[in-house]
């Protein structure tokens, strides 16, 4: 077993809130109601000392495990019972043979439910398999996969004092348990425990490197990198892609760009083609985040040479060419990947973010009438081509397109209303920007107002979510209502940096410095947001400009300081090339 013990998650350095569980996950959980599952467990037989009591206790538990309805589930509990009756005096070790084979039947119960994307009943199974037998590595990992981020944290740190370094399972269940902490950007906690293990010296090789290459990317992502470095160099780890990439990232991140641009270049051949895309891709951000769009063309176009089936090249290479002046490419480059992707929906779906971030209609039409050619589920491709109107400055088509739709094809906009609503509330508040009619205009900003508050009460909100639909109000020009979402995102999710650096970005903008009830003081969140995982690092120039402006309205010690705790993070060595997230 394992001989480490971590501090609990709750005593963590930053918060992470709980979410709710899976729906429906409690309501079906025959846990909710003790008594089936005590009947399950044999728990009664714990309660007596005496042989005779113990006998005559699983005797009447017979008469209620008959109306089991589960045959193999009744098998296994009467034959433990008439185990019992047989041999009171042996109660302890039947009950824990009887634990183990419930524990294996609900796993397994689990596992198909999990197959069949039954997700509550999956959860509702596993939890008993795991009250059977709580060293069951392979059901806390399912039970983790199936619960919101901070209570899988929680239940693969209870499960890791049962865990067996030397079993199959361990690399699995390190990693899981790591990647659990990198959801919830834990990364400072990561690293000081990864850190630990590695100098433990009791760890198997597969363990050891599952646990290094989390201890390495945890400190890069909290700017450590010339140690993320030495990890990667002494454990060997940039001989795989992963480790490859993060080497290059590290030298990136430390100014060495030439070197990680030359260090991908040099290696990628050394990948069979199925893993070379995703080094090229590394290495066309690095030449568009320094400028070089030419060089960063010619890899994109070395991407579609050798992967022709993925549609994000191509789009990648649409952006590069406008980038480069080369517009009358355009037309020929979208259809060229509408005739090779648009039969396959996810690539379809690509197409149509696309159009939605960059303000395409046309191709977002387009997007919905393949789909429904090929009867793809029509909600994302019909909020895609919404969104793509209002991008283009057009809300009043935006709102008549969703009104004709709701009319007419309801069905289509099913399963997309927080994302309907956030799209429209940017289309009345651009319709109202726009509108000369005063009062007319201060009706739409009501219904902007009404809808934005409609997706902000969608407790399902996931961090993506928010800062999507930041960048949405900002690409039109909504800056107020973009920070109003930050703002209520990072309320959310208080650990996530990037949220955190949306605010304060925004707040700059609109000169929202001093704190007030709902609002920490600006100096703050920027020290914060210095401890956190490291976001894009345009925020940091935004920062040092501010300083420099004069309308900070800080002491001079404390521009001072902050200006010394910014500086090493500024990058005016890049350029923001402001990469749609269709294509990331």
């Amino acid at each position: 077993m394992a001989s480490f013990v971590f501090p609990h998650p709750d005593f963590y350095g930053q918060h992470v809130p709980a979410q709710p569980a899976p729906a429906g996950g409690a309501a079906r959980n025959p846990a909710a109601g003790g008594d089936f599952v005590n009947l399950l467990l044999l728990a009664d037989l714990a309660l007596y000392d005496k042989p005779d009591d113990v006998r005559d206790r699983a005797g009447t538990l017979i008469e209620r495990a008959e109306k089991i309805d589960d045959p193999a589930l009744r098998r296994i509990v009467l034959f433990s019972l008439s185990k019992v009756v047989n041999a009171p005096e042996n109660v302890a070790a039947i009950r824990r043979e009887h634990l183990a084979r419930v524990g294996a039947h609900f796993h397994e119960l689990a596992a198909a439910a999990r197959k069949g994307n039954r997700d509550a009943d999956a959860l509702a199974a596993v939890q008993i398999a795991l009250k059977c037998d709580p060293a069951n590595t392979e059901a806390r990992l399912l039970f983790a996969s199936l619960i919101e981020p901070k209570a899988a944290l929680q239940t693969l740190h209870y499960g890791i004092k049962f865990l067996d370094l030397k079993s199959e399972l361990a690399p699995a269940y390190f990693n899981r348990y790591f990647g659990a902490l990198a959801d919830l950007q834990q990364d400072r906690i990561a690293a000081k425990q990864a850190l630990a293990l590695l100098g433990s010296g009791t760890l198997p090789p597969a363990v050891r490197t599952v646990v290094a290459n989390h201890a390495a990317m945890a400190l890069f992502w909290i700017g450590d990198c010339t140690d993320a470095l030495r990890i990667l160099d002494e454990e060997k780890l940039s001989e795989t892609q992963q480790g490859l990439i993060l080497k290059a990232r590290c030298l990136f991140e430390t100014r060495r760009t030439r070197e990680a641009v030359a260090l991908l270049s040099e290696k990628v051949n050394a990948f069979p083609a199925a893993k070379r895309d995703v080094i090229l891709s590394q290495i066309a951000r690095f030449q568009l985040s320094t400028g070089d769009v030419a060089a960063a063309l010619d890899t994109t176009n070395r991407r579609i040479s050798e992967n022709p089936s993925a549609p994000q090249p191509y789009l990648q290479r649409l952006l590069l060419l406008e980038r480069l002046g080369r517009t009358e490419s355009r037309d020929a480059e979208i259809a060229a990947a509408f005739d090779a992707f648009s039969s396959q929906q996810s690539a379809l779906l690509t197409l149509a973010n696309f159009a939605a971030e960059t303000g395409v209609p046309a191709v977002a039409e387009t997007c919905v009438e393949r789909a429904s050619e090929k009867r793809f589920p029509p909600n994302v491709f019909v909020s895609a081509l919404i969104e793509a109107f209002v991008t283009a400055g057009e809300p009043e088509k935006a709102i008549l397109a969703y009104q004709n739709i709701s009319k007419n094809s309801p069905k289509a906009l099913e399963g997309c209303e927080a994302a309907n609503s956030a799209i429209l509330a940017a289309a009345y508040a651009l319709a109202a920007k726009k509108n000369p009619d005063a009062a007319s205009a201060r009706t739409q900003a009501g219904h902007a107002d009404l809808l934005l508050g409609q997706f902000l009460a969608d407790a399902s909100l996931s961090p993506e979510n928010f800062a999507a639909v930041t960048q949405l109000f900002e690409r039109v020009g909504e800056t107020g209502l973009a920070l109003r979402v930050a703002q209520a995102g990072l309320g959310a999710f208080p650990w996530h940096s990037q949220l955190r650096a949306n605010v304060v970005s925004l707040r700059i903008r609109l000169g929202a410095i001093d704190g007030n009830a709902d609002r920490t003081p600006l100096a703050k969140e920027i020290r914060v947001l210095a401890a956190m995982r490291r976001p894009s690092p345009e925020i940091w120039s935004e920062i040092a400009r501010w300083l420099d402006s004069g309308k900070t309205a800080l002491p001079p010690q404390e521009i001072a300081a902050l200006k010394k705790l910014v500086a090493p993070l500024v990058r005016d060595d890049l350029q923001a090339h402001g990469t749609p997230r269709a294509l990331d």
